[in-house]
């Protein structure tokens, strides 16, 4: 699903050429030919062909007309620098979202029903007015926070839209008045955490929008004048506000189905009482180590871009009018065996969380293969997987067949590598 907005531009001209050209790749390369020799060439063939034709006067009317409008389309840019608004975005959200989160399963029952939103939830309990004063001197923040909920609840407006299923509520008062099945559920509280894997996950992916954030302000320097389109900067700023909720959601949603059958207060015990203490998987365990291992070549990597890119004048500080060294071919770690290695480190991380939310319980139990966060690594393997393919269109373009480098053989020959695309072996 999230893979045909990204095939559908790549595969129309007008379309790739504005939204998924960005930076380096909105640059001509050296072999290319003018614009200006192109259209003068293509005028004088259809020259003669519109006067022997009259009918195709009407056609090239409506091709200015397409013109205009891919041309509008092509301006539609913003500064390459606003990529870090992706990871400012990602990681505010990231916290918000968490904090919604845990108010909504643990603070209050029920959003959509008045009754329940005036009785205490478990922060607000019986037992907490003897704590109440030492909470709000401990935190004044929680208590305002506790105080306004849920008028700053995202969750719960999606819960009254229909798209976020209903949180049980915990008074038993509650069970007997509602229609079954709640009606048979014990009076335990029914409070819902994240599973110890998928806790993994939400704080892999925190620490990893975090670190591209430090990245893209203090080490990455695009040039000056790079755009990227209006339309890939939006479908980025989507992408991540879709993937907070899709580390957690499937779990959630298969907790939520198992206590309607009665069949959640297991897994409600284990997932409450668990936390972060509880051991994780050993597929967890595998999946930390390779975010942790693509984590770091992927800074590497793009440590070695930026240090090809430094300002001329060593003296001057890199900002808008510092003249930046001409792009160069990028020799090092990953970039040995691959042509955009920092690409291929982020599929390895996306993938790493996938590894991570599809060995919790409550996901082996339901068999769903975390849907949601399978769809977001497709979105990144495709994506990427386009821009990689132009990336190396245009190192091609620009420095020639010899932009992968040349290697020696044990017999004292050189050699061109191979280098992949992306994948090793694969692309």
């Amino acid at each position: 699903m999230g893979r045909v907005p990204a095939l559908f531009a790549a595969t129309l001209r007008p379309l790739r050429d504005s939204i998924l050209t960005y930076g380096k790749l909105d640059s001509p390369s050296s072999s290319s030919c003018p614009s200006s020799s192109i259209a003068t060439a293509k005028g004088a063939a259809s020259g003669s062909t519109s006067a022997a034709h009259p009918e195709s006067v009407a056609s090239k009317g409506a091709e200015v007309n397409h013109g205009r409008f891919i041309e509008a389309l092509k301006a539609l840019k913003v500064p390459k620098t606003w990529f870090a608004h992706f990871y400012v975005f990602a990681a505010l959200w990231m916290i918000y979202l968490s904090v919604d989160l845990f108010f909504y399963t643990h603070a209050f029952p029920s959003p959509s029903t008045s009754q329940q939103r005036s009785q205490p939830g478990p922060l607000l309990g019986p037992e907490s007015g003897s704590r109440s004063g030492s909470t709000t001197a401990f935190s004044p923040i929680l208590s305002i926070l506790i105080s306004t909920y849920p008028s700053w609840s995202f969750l719960t407006l999606l819960n009254y839209l229909g798209i976020m299923p209903t949180h049980p509520c915990e008074h038993s008062a509650s069970f007997s008045q509602s229609s079954p099945p709640y009606a048979n559920l014990s009076s335990a509280p029914w409070r819902w955490a994240p599973a110890p894997e998928i806790l993994v996950a939400m704080t892999c992916y925190l620490v990893h929008i975090l670190r591209r954030w430090y990245e893209s302000w203090f080490v990455e320097r695009p040039s000056p004048g790079g755009r990227i389109h209006l339309g890939h900067y939006l479908v980025g700023i989507l992408f991540y506000a879709a993937m907070a909720p899709a580390l957690w959601v499937d779990a959630y949603e298969f907790w939520i189905q198992e206590t309607r059958q009665g069949q959640g207060q297991r897994q409600s015990h284990r997932q409450d009482a668990a936390g972060m203490g509880a051991s994780v998987s050993w597929q967890c365990m595998f999946g930390l180590a390779l975010f942790l291992w693509a984590s770091w070549h992927q800074y590497r990597c793009h440590l070695i871009l930026a240090n090809l890119r430094k300002p001329l004048d060593t003296g001057s500080a890199y900002g808008a009018g510092a003249k930046l060294q001409e792009y160069k071919v990028p020799f090092g770690d990953w970039f040995e065996y691959l042509v955009t290695p920092h690409y291929c480190a982020e599929m390895v991380i996306y993938f790493a969380f996938y590894l991570m939310t599809l060995s919790s319980e409550s996901t082996i139990s339901s068999s769903s293969s975390a849907p949601t966060l399978l769809v977001a690594w497709i979105w990144v393997v495709v994506n990427l997987g386009i821009i990689a393919r132009e990336t190396s269109q245009w190192y091609r373009s620009r420095f020639g067949e010899g932009y992968v480098g040349m290697v020696m053989t044990p017999t004292g020959e050189q050699k061109q590598r191979k280098r992949a695309i992306l994948v090793p072996f694969v692309y």
